[in-house]
């Protein structure tokens, strides 16, 4: 039997939920699992917020204690943020964003700040930075360019410019 309903509460730790259901005099159900894409070698973990409407699935008796919440649901009150079959989008109560456009094939991320954890990072294609680019790390940093380097405006060190000939910061034409 499946039902539509409002959660009521969350608990975290077990990714399951309590649900109120209107259309049977606001009953309030046991606390039900969460679906989720993958739970055992790779995980996926997204709970439903309080006030988040959900289909239920229950079992053939309808009893309000064995089911499933199978996922959220759009309404009249909270509405699909992009109306797009090529889009996968996520936005998160902060404002940060997640979309991708296979159509465009872009990838965009809007966040306040980005933090990549990695052994090695690959890019290859062009990088453009627009705004300041800051290095930050201990005394063995450094960011190697294999290619070449345009700048467009000044360049100020605080260190030498050294090139295969030697110091190129301290001469003058």
């Amino acid at each position: 039997m499946i039902r539509r309903g409002i959660v009521v509460a969350v608990d975290e730790k077990t990714a399951r939920v309590r649900v109120q259901m209107p259309d049977l005099d606001n009953v309030v159900s046991n606390w039900l699992p969460v679906v989720h894409h993958k739970t055992q070698k790779d995980k996926t973990y997204w709970l439903p917020d309080i006030g988040e409407y959900v289909i239920v699935a229950f079992d053939e008796e309808g009893e309000h204690s064995d089911g499933y919440v199978l996922g959220a649901i759009y309404n009249n009150k909270d509405t699909p943020p992009v109306a797009s079959r090529d889009k996968f989008f996520v936005r998160f109560e902060d404002g940060t964003e997640i979309e991708y456009d296979k159509k465009t094939h872009l990838l965009r991320v809007k966040a306040q700040t980005v933090q990549i954890q990695a052994t090695t990072v690959i890019i290859e294609s062009n990088v453009n930075i627009v705004g300041n680019l800051a290095v930050v790390g201990g005394g063995a940093s450094s960011v190697n360019i294999v290619g070449n380097l345009e700048v467009v405006g000044n360049i100020h060190a605080t260190g030498s410019i050294i090139d295969e000939g030697g110091n190129t910061n301290h001469h003058s034409h």
